[in-house]
């Protein structure tokens, strides 16, 4: 994950521009499709979410005027603060999924899934059965929960995993456990 501050101040290099397309680009091809951050309507601050791999756009305020309240200030004096808080994110990956049982009364459903801020929710005929969402206090790069369950259930089981940039889902069909025969 990386984080960028940018701060836009009156210099040479911003009187002639009007418009800025900064593609951030590092090698990995996790998620598809371009993200776009607004930053026309001016702010303090503002937040921005990209993805590792893909194209970020930033759209940054053209005015009429702008060249022209550039040259007039080009005394030096600060013209505009805008701070951008970048945030890059490494898209979540193809969860994997499985089952075991431990008794004829007691299954562990395990999924995990790679990615920044990994936001995990298992559900069994669409009836959740544990959400996990990072916070500020535990690690945001869960990769993997277990839950325990009754051995007899059986259905569709889910797992869907998501972020800021990206979403996926596996589903497995789970039959229940049988008790061993006795021989």
């Amino acid at each position: 994950m990386a984080l960028m501050s940018v701060r836009h101040t009156e210099d040479l290099q911003l009187k002639t521009m009007i418009s800025l397309l900064i593609t951030v680009s590092v090698a990995t091809d996790l998620v598809k499709g371009v993200l776009e951050c607004n930053l026309t309507k001016p702010t303090e601050t503002q937040q921005c979410v990209g993805a590792l791999g893909e194209p970020l756009i930033l759209h940054l305020p053209v005015n009429e005027t702008i060249k022209t309240k550039l040259i007039k200030a080009f005394d030096g004096k600060f013209l505009q603060k805008t701070n951008i808080s970048l945030k890059i994110l490494a898209a979540v990956t193809q969860p994997a999924v499985s089952h075991r049982c431990l008794s004829a009364e007691q299954m562990t459903v395990s999924c995990s899934a790679e990615g920044d801020e990994v936001d995990f929710t298992l559900s069994l005929d669409n009836n959740i059965l544990i959400h996990s969402r990072p916070d500020s206090t535990e690690s945001q790069n869960l990769t993997k929960i277990t839950i325990t369950l009754h051995g007899q259930l059986v259905g569709k089981l889910v797992c869907d995993v998501q972020n800021n940039v990206s979403r996926k889902q596996t589903d497995v069909q789970v039959t229940g456990c049988h008790t061993p025969s006795k021989g």
